[in-house]
């Protein structure tokens, strides 16, 4: 039975033959060879030829479909290798102000604590030691200065009273400076005025003691008399004027001590030796006390900062975070210096990272451009983060081919599942741009600069 030919069965291939000579005019033309009989029994076998009309829209669509690829946006990112760290300004290490004794600790590893928080309270023997002191040394430099405010009142009083007893001396120097100058003027003091009395009858008795002496002269002359009455009346006479003279001078002598009375009552020594030690007791007591309320406020200023300093070992926390360290309850009194930290606290809600991109790329994004970190430990987990300074101190790498630059970035840990010294990989994104122009990016990039 003949096999009846497959309808999908393409077509024979074409044979090239070689052309065949025209034959000569006139002769007929040659029959054509007759094929091997293995040829006429059996069909040929079906190659695969293609079709050469169906190459040119082939080759268009796959054309096509290349340009239209390369018109398709792709997002333009860079970065690289990070490693996560601590956001600067975003940590404090608690240190001892001094050397002291760890007495209380307030939080626990891993808690979160806020600004002004206590953390930990400190003691310190020496600290306690000198306020003691100092303590004790102002109560006695009061005492003193109690003292010396009793002595200042006192040395007041005594120049009020010495001021009162001048003052008294003064008026009645005042008053016997007005009768001396009465008795210059003729207005006689009471005394005087005695005196003066008795004077006028001292010069009466001896000008009449004078006259009987005389009129017993003449007598006795005449005979009429003896010598001794004579002698008699001169004795007489010398007595009244004895009388006299010392009466004058009694005279004399009380008005030159009423005008030395005057004098001294002016200058009394001993008031003003009096108001001169009550001016020096309140000049010594008065200086005194400023030196004893100078010395204790130099010491109040002082115990105040000591007092501040042992507040201070009351340790706060400067910045909101959460406490890192462990083990902090084996701290209990021990001995802690400025040179040791106590604790840490850091912010875990945001971590940074140092991303190296290559110098011709800064060009392609800027600060605030968007990033994405996957961690080493996570990759199918991204993180968001944000450019936040670009540092241009561009150095060459290690391979001295490529000058890269570091680009400082803040990832986003607000989950808090990023530690400090995790690694991972940070893509800083630039912009959507068509693939062939990414394609040309990364081409150019290949291209060193002297060829440009």
């Amino acid at each position: 039975m003949t096999a009846s030919p497959n309808p999908r069965k393409r077509p024979a291939p074409f044979r090239v033959v070689p052309p065949v000579s025209p034959p000569a005019t006139g002769e007929p033309n040659p029959a054509p060879p007759t094929p091997p009989a293995a040829e006429q029994s059996a069909p040929a076998a079906p190659t695969a030829e293609p079709n050469p009309r169906r190459w040119p829209w082939r080759a268009l669509l796959i054309g096509s479909g290349l340009v239209l690829l390369g018109f398709v946006p792709t997002p333009y990112q860079v970065g690289g290798e990070v490693v996560l760290e601590w956001p600067e300004g975003d940590r404090q290490q608690v240190r001892a102000p001094l050397r002291a004794i760890v007495a209380e600790v307030y939080v626990e590893p891993g808690a979160d604590v806020a600004v002004g928080d206590p953390l930990v309270r400190l003691t310190s023997r020496e600290l306690d030691n000198e306020i003691a002191a100092l303590e004790a040394d102002i109560a006695q430099a009061q005492q003193l200065l109690a003292e010396a405010q009793r002595e200042q009142v006192q040395a007041e009083a005594n120049v009020l009273q010495a001021s009162a007893l001048a003052e008294t001396s003064d008026r009645r120097a005042d008053r016997l400076q007005a009768r001396s100058s009465q008795v210059n003027q003729g207005q006689w003091t009471p005394e005087i005025e005695a005196l003066m009395a008795a004077r006028d009858r001292l010069l009466l008795q001896k000008e009449q003691t004078q006259a009987d002496w005389q009129d017993y002269q003449y007598l006795y002359s005449q005979g009429a008399i003896a010598q001794e009455d004579v002698d008699e009346r001169e004795a007489l006479y010398l007595n009244a004027q004895r009388d006299l003279r010392a009466n004058q001078a009694q005279i004399e002598a009380a008005q030159q001590q009423l005008t030395d009375s005057a004098v001294d009552e002016g200058g009394n020594a001993q008031v003003q030796q009096a108001s001169l030690q009550a001016a020096n007791q309140v000049a010594a007591s008065t200086e005194r006390v400023e030196a004893q309320q100078g010395a204790i406020s130099i010491q109040k200023a002082r115990l105040a900062d000591l007092q501040q300093q042992r507040a201070d070992l009351t340790l706060v926390a400067d910045q909101a975070g959460t406490v890192l360290d462990d083990d902090l309850d084996l701290k209990l009194d021990q001995e802690v210096t400025p040179e040791t930290p106590l604790l840490r606290i850091a912010r875990l809600d945001q971590l940074t990272a140092n991303v190296q991109v290559k110098e011709e790329e800064l060009t392609y994004f800027g600060e605030g451009a968007e990033v994405t970190f996957r961690p080493t430990s996570a990759k199918l987990t991204p993180y968001d983060a944000v450019v936040d300074k670009i540092l241009y101190d561009v150095a060459p790498d290690a391979t001295q081919q490529r000058r890269l630059a570091t680009v400082r970035v803040v990832i986003d840990n607000s989950d808090q599942q990023l530690l400090p010294g995790s690694g991972g990989y940070a893509k800083i994104f630039s912009e959507w741009i068509p693939l062939y122009q990414r394609l040309g990016r990364e081409i150019l990039k290949l291209v060193p600069s002297r060829f440009l």
